[in-house]
């Protein structure tokens, strides 16, 4: 429903930020609300919420952690607090290891995951990660032109992997493959 939210910080709470969006207060649940700085312009992407009782958005620096989240809130016993506190212990390649690999230990550093919820984690996610944690539906057309465009310039998977969450942030906005891939060589070049 609303895929990112652009905007001036204008507060910090213990579990949320407010952008101002052209005069409009976005209240936004986020992991570490201390990282951002009041004042300044930031994007986050955005998973809207609606339960029985409540509404919320939850933004994320990167497209990998919003496809993280949603997959973590699938699990039985997960909800949107315990998964926002996930991402937040972790970062998201070290989180999908150690679904992928089996590592309880290291999933129950997390705040919110004790051993069975680990080994829950471990069943329900370990082969749905992977590739499909950096898939965010909306944008995956976009993202495979871009692939296929850096794969046929000789760039390696893991280098293209690499770029998705920048060049996603940059391009949240539109739809248009060409900007895109111009990004993204943008970035490549920039990089070198």
């Amino acid at each position: 429903m609303i895929a990112f939210v652009r905007g001036i910080v204008v507060q910090q709470h213990r579990d949320a930020i407010v952008i101002d969006v052209h005069g409009v207060g976005y209240r936004v649940l986020v992991c570490a609300p201390q990282h951002f700085v009041i004042g300044d312009e930031t994007t986050v992407h955005t998973y809207y919420a609606q339960r029985e009782d409540h509404v919320a958005l939850v933004g994320f620096v990167s497209v990998d952690q919003l496809a993280l989240f949603c997959q973590l809130i699938e699990v039985n016993g997960i909800g949107l607090r315990v998964a926002l506190a996930m991402i937040g212990g972790a970062d998201v390649s070290r989180i999908v290891s150690a679904i992928q690999h089996d590592d309880v230990a290291f999933l129950t550093k997390l705040p919110g995951v004790g051993k069975k919820l680990a080994q829950r984690l471990v069943l329900e996610l370990r082969d749905k990660l992977g590739v499909a944690i950096v898939d965010v539906p909306a944008r995956s057309g976009q993202w495979e032109e871009v692939r296929e465009a850096l794969s046929g310039l000789g760039y390696s998977e893991a280098e293209i992997a690499r770029l998705r969450a920048r060049v996603s942030a940059q391009c949240a906005d539109t739809d248009d493959a060409a900007v895109w891939i111009s990004a993204a060589l943008h970035t490549v070049g920039s990089s070198l």
